[in-house]
């Protein structure tokens, strides 16, 4: 019986481990440290991650609630990014060309996602392993981004297009100036869900 005991008692206990590291929630201790780098400044609300210490997180960034980053092939979201509820980036999928299993078999292709500084990242957004954002980039709500975009696109749709462009010299300008939402509002003690309302028209969206 005693020596049944001691062998089950570790083998449970690492089985613990074992799943408790397969995702980390934001309550859980510890969760900030589990990134392999977190910036100042940084807002999070019920996040979930998976292979977090894959994960870097810029300065004055914002992960609304929901948030699941997939960190497997490793996940940069650089300053100033704002990510809204329900938001899904993967960063790793199953092989299935040329697999030996199938649906897919055990091999496991990492491709690195990169959210571009000051991007704003709308409401259940699936951002797909290998995406690569540049600074700026706005996703509307809804969108499954699966490749590559440049500085200042707006996108929308499934899979993601490009609907819009940023103006870029005025970027350029805010950023220059140090002009970025998080901060200000933390600087200026203006609560972060304080809005400012204004009607606008339809060709102005």
């Amino acid at each position: 019986m005693f020596i049944a005991k001691s062998l089950v008692i570790p083998l449970l206990e690492r089985f613990y481990v074992v799943a408790k590291g397969c995702a980390l929630r934001q309550r859980e201790k510890g969760f900030r440290k589990a990134f392999k780098s977190i910036g100042i400044g940084v807002e999070m609300a019920d996040v979930i991650c998976f292979d977090c210490s894959r994960i870097s997180i810029g300065n004055h960034v914002y992960l609304g609630p929901g948030t699941n980053l997939v960190g497997r092939g490793g996940i940069t979201v650089q300053d100033h990014v704002i990510i809204g509820p329900e938001v899904v980036v993967m960063s790793s999928i199953h092989n299935w060309r040329g697999a030996a299993w199938v649906p897919y078999d055990n091999v496991e292709l990492l491709k690195p996602v990169v959210i571009g500084r000051a991007s704003w990242v709308g409401y259940r957004v699936i951002i797909m392993p290998g995406v690569e954002l540049g600074p700026g980039t706005i996703v509307g709500a809804g969108a499954v981004v699966t490749k590559t975009f440049p500085a200042g696109t707006v996108l929308a749709g499934n899979p993601a297009r490009q609907i819009n462009q940023r103006d870029m010299a005025q970027f350029e300008h805010c950023c220059q100036e140090d002009l970025f939402y998080l901060k200000v509002k933390r600087e200026n003690g203006i609560p972060l869900v304080h809005k400012e309302e204004r009607y606008i028209s339809q060709h102005e969206a």
